[in-house]
């Protein structure tokens, strides 16, 4: 049996995300590509596999992680112990995440409002598009694809209702009036029961928001909008960023949405010292 058979019938046995079986599936493609035993594989050659790889640490990583899912699901206990005793574990470079600030939200708030224009397909507004998005994507932390993706009938009153598509767990939201103002304006535009979709494709609302965040003089993607609604979340209410981002896994968000440099500051400071004398240089 080669990897591609083997991921695919772990794949067929569970419900996971479209972005994470591609992930498996692309792992198993390049161990086949590489002349790797399914069934005998040492852990010098799964190690050498890995060596060769031109890729960052976290790519590594990554397909690291997916390749002993594959394994597992395909050796004996035994044999796989056996495997991965030895394998030593990739080291990723740690990056903290970086959120926008307040004044860096409100800037960006401040070019969304001035937009001009309407878009082709309607006589809906740029500003009432890019507005809502804004404020939608920080106050409830949806994913990019959640937010293009969102249909009419999950906005019932102030509360969204949202099948998250990477992990497939529900999650429900509650909007601020503002926010639900602004969505049910797009509601009133849409001629096909969507909310962002209807107005632009996928690509192009990339450019056009590549285009905002230059004007407003910020780096990132609207994904920084997810960072920093979890960030703000995590300094009003210590660890209830987790379950604001919809995770499973607690430690996913301070590793990769809340800015250290945005929560106050709780570092604990001995008493200063007190110098009783003058110093001259």
């Amino acid at each position: 049996m080669d990897f591609k058979t083997a991921a695919k019938k772990y794949l067929q046995c569970r419900e996971l995300s479209e972005q994470y079986k591609r992930g498996v599936l692309r792992t198993a493609y390049r161990m086949d590509a590489a002349g790797l035993p399914c069934q005998n594989l040492t852990p010098k050659r799964l190690i050498a596999w890995l060596d060769s790889m031109n890729v960052s640490p976290n790519t590594k990583s990554n397909y690291r992680r997916m390749s002993l899912t594959i394994l597992k699901s395909c050796l004996t206990p035994r044999r796989f112990n056996d495997l991965i005793v030895s394998l030593p574990v990739v080291k990723k470079k740690k990056v903290l995440p970086v959120a926008w600030s307040m004044k860096e939200l409100d800037r960006l708030l401040d070019v969304t409002l001035s937009l001009p224009g309407q878009f082709q397909t309607s006589r809906c507004s740029v500003k009432l598009w890019f507005t809502a998005w804004v404020l939608l994507s920080y106050e409830t932390g949806l994913r990019w694809g959640d937010v293009y993706h969102l249909q009419q009938y999950q906005l019932r009153d102030d509360r969204l209702f949202v099948v998250q598509h990477k992990t497939g767990l529900p999650i429900g939201k509650r909007l601020t009036p503002g926010c639900v103002e602004l969505l049910q304006q797009l509601a009133y535009w849409s001629p096909d029961g969507t909310l962002f979709s209807w107005a632009i494709n996928r690509r192009n609302s990339y450019l056009r928001w590549a285009k905002v965040l230059k004007q407003a003089g910020l780096k990132g993607s609207p994904k920084y909008l997810r960072r920093s609604g979890a960030t703000y979340c995590e300094a009003a209410h210590p660890g209830s960023a987790t379950a604001f981002l919809g995770h499973a896994s607690p430690e996913m968000a301070a590793a990769h949405y809340i800015d250290p440099t945005l929560l106050p500051d709780r570092t604990p400071q001995p008493p200063p010292l007190i110098v009783k004398a003058s110093i001259e240089g």
